[in-house]
């Protein structure tokens, strides 16, 4: 009874846990969304200064080439564009109020760069500039979650965020397979031996032990999930690859899709939870708030 008992715990255990990651995974994919959101925004914002310093260009080219009644009125009008310009492009050259601007060189090396960066930033943080931007960046973060912008599926995710997905959503189905072992060493379906052999082994061929028929009956596919584990490879491992490579810096929400789509279909070939259910309740929550279809 009390062996009994003890397998009960583990097995709850095991479901505690795959839901915590599962649920972790999808908290970072939605922050995720909501940094690409802000930059958007924000490059909208930015866009519109880039708009207004053009009006304000155009505006004094066309005064310059009118004709005037006098030099005077002309002198003006000139004075008035070129205000309109600098409050744009540069408020930092707004005297009355701002302190001195300083010229910043860019160090030759990187061991220059890391010893003097703080400085540097403290430097260039006291700019008007700087702070105007800064103010509007964060002003883009607060706005994005009820703006109602969307992402292309398209889109290619830059957030670090997206790293927390990966990890957390791959140690989740690892926790769901290894669950699935235990199960069926439990229901003396797989003889201890082969139980320990299999418990040292990757995820993907578990996966592939576990799911053989369902994958030879094409009822699991299996080659978003393989990527995922690619990706998430890349993640643990992280190193200069990670940065200037490819597999982390392409990842898009249609890829993103097709993951949890056969991570779903997984969850409805094994006991417990989460269930299939559950996964495509998150899958749909995270579709309608931020994607554009």
């Amino acid at each position: 009874m009390k062996e009994r008992i003890e397998n009960f715990e583990v097995f709850s255990k095991f479901e505690e846990v795959a839901e915590f990651l599962l649920l972790e995974a999808f908290k970072y994919v939605h922050s995720a969304a909501e940094y690409e959101v802000a930059g958007i925004l924000f490059e909208e914002f930015i866009m519109s200064i880039v708009q207004d310093a053009e009006t304000s260009s155009d505006t004094e080219q066309l005064n310059n080439n009118l004709p005037t009644s006098s030099n005077k009125n002309s002198e003006c009008k000139d004075e008035i564009g070129n205000t309109a310009m600098n409050n744009t492009l540069d408020i930092s050259n707004d005297t009355t109020n701002s302190k001195p601007k300083q010229n910043h060189e860019w160090p030759i090396s990187l061991t220059e760069w890391v010893k003097h960066r703080d400085k540097m930033i403290e430097d260039v943080s006291d700019d008007d500039s700087t702070v105007m931007l800064a103010e509007a960046w964060q002003t883009a973060q607060q706005n994005a979650g009820s703006s109602d912008r969307r992402l292309l599926r398209t889109h290619t995710f830059k957030s670090i965020d997206m790293i927390g997905h990966i990890i957390n959503l791959s140690a989740c189905i690892e926790a769901v397979i290894n669950r699935k072992l235990y199960f069926l060493r439990e229901s003396n379906k797989l003889d201890n031996h082969h139980y320990i052999s299999l418990d040292r082994t990757e995820l993907m061929p578990k996966i592939l032990f576990i799911f053989k028929e369902e994958i030879f009956t094409k009822n699991l596919f299996t080659t978003r999930l393989k990527h995922l584990i690619t990706l998430r490879n890349e993640a643990v491992h992280y190193k200069e690859s990670s940065i200037t490579g490819e597999k982390l810096n392409t990842v898009t929400p249609e890829e993103l899709l097709g993951i949890w789509g056969e991570v779903a279909t997984l969850f409805e070939l094994v006991e417990g939870l989460p269930t299939k259910d559950f996964m495509i309740d998150l899958i749909n929550e995270f579709r309608d708030k931020w994607l554009l279809n």
